[in-house]
């Protein structure tokens, strides 16, 4: 079995890249495929690309990657990204983008904000393409008023996340070659890379999609390019899994992550000292010193304050400091 694991303390550098979502959806070469993936969604037979117009916003990262895909199309606003590691906080990140796309937008249609009439705007949607190793619902609706302190606010932005690995959504990728051909290149590479290195694998699975009869244009002309823009999403993915592995072997992520989400969660609900009890206790399987270790490590990386732990956990600073 080849060896994928990436080196510890090497961290792959982070630079401006595409990720293959991105190219397939996101190019004004290929509107064609971003048109079907759309009537797949709205259930519309559009049948015009040229009408679709891509407002992506160049020069946005996000988790080293360039925003994936933006469009204006029959009054609607569409964003979407593709998604490997589970976040909660895609809703977030909806709204900022959001709010960049109609400036934009209020920009090249020449209205204001402070005109006296209505101001229409095309609809937004926003949709998260799913594919990593997690099990997920076939769909699920992410909302950002979840986040909020004290509860519902004036503002809601949600996020649906499709799990587009294979056997999920069955209609969507039945309705679109092009999402089943992404989907179908990411399995075959899952299963090729336990066996050979990730080159290989990459070209394997690039040679079996086409054989299968998906992507076979888009493969045949770009197929360097696409095994360089997916052997760096997995390096990136190896990584991040290579931290969450380790942290979970030493029992930080495990404790913390779960302790702090029920911690807070139902410390919010129904009383901290019940939410305390419930959440970090659950977390936490630990020694106590090896609990207070881990948090003095959170304090040191920043992630909450000596006061909050202190609190949190019921002891002093100086222990945490100790």
């Amino acid at each position: 079995m080849a060896e994928n694991t990436v080196p510890a303390g090497i961290r792959p550098k982070r630079t401006f890249k595409d990720s293959l979502f991105r190219d397939l959806f996101g190019s004004s070469d290929r509107k064609e495929y971003a048109l079907s993936l759309y009537n797949a969604l709205a259930g519309c037979r559009h049948d015009d690309p040229d009408k679709l117009e891509i407002t992506t916003v160049e020069g946005v990262l996000y988790m080293g990657y360039k925003n994936d895909v933006s469009f204006v199309l029959d009054g609607d606003m569409m964003l979407w990204e593709h998604q490997s590691t589970v976040n909660p906080n895609m809703p977030l990140r909806g709204l900022l983008y959001f709010a960049q796309l109609y400036r934009r937008y209020l920009d090249s249609t020449k209205q204001n904000e402070l005109s006296t009439h209505l101001v229409p705007l095309p609809t937004p949607h926003y949709y998260v393409f799913y594919n990593g190793t997690e099990e997920r619902p076939e769909r699920e609706m992410l909302s950002i008023s979840k986040a909020f302190l004290n509860g519902p606010g004036d503002i809601e932005v949600t996020a649906t996340v499709l799990n587009i690995n294979e056997g999920n959504n069955r209609v969507i990728m039945e309705a679109c070659d092009e999402l089943r051909g992404y989907a179908h290149l990411t399995a075959l590479y899952r299963k090729l890379v336990k066996h050979l290195e990730p080159r290989e694998a990459m070209d394997a699975a690039i040679a079996t999609c086409m054989e299968d009869g998906l992507l076979v244009d888009y493969l045949a002309l770009r197929r360097s390019e696409v095994i360089d823009l997916l052997l760096a999403e997995w390096k990136e993915d190896e990584y991040r899994e290579m931290i969450r592995r380790e942290a979970k072997e030493d029992g930080f992520e495990e404790g913390f992550d779960e302790g702090r989400t029920k911690g807070f969660d139902e410390g919010r609900n129904k009383g901290f000292d019940e939410g305390r009890t419930k959440g970090f206790d659950e977390g936490f399987s630990k020694a106590r010193q090896e609990q207070l270790a881990h948090v003095a490590t959170a304090v040191r990386s920043g992630i909450m304050s000596a006061s909050d732990a202190a609190s949190i956990f019921g002891c002093s600073e100086e222990s945490i400091a100790a």
